[in-house]
């Protein structure tokens, strides 16, 4: 292997690493919410957390990251 080659192979290796170091802060940052059991004490109590719930769904289901 030339200099080169081994440059960007070091180079996406540090890539991966540093994107799943973001990942896993992402998802320590969403898991509270995920995990929550709270229900809510009245309708807008209730109704709030089920657009917070809402809103995680979507975000969750569109974080996507492709690893080449």
């Amino acid at each position: 292997m030339d200099r080169r080659a081994k440059l960007e192979r070091t180079k996406r290796l540090h890539q991966f690493l540093r994107d799943v170091e973001d990942e896993k802060l992402w998802i320590a940052e969403k898991l509270p919410a995920a995990q929550s059991t709270a229900y809510g004490t009245s309708l807008l109590g209730v109704q709030m957390l089920q657009k917070k719930n809402k809103s995680l769904q979507n975000e969750v289901k569109t974080h996507t990251h492709t690893y080449v």
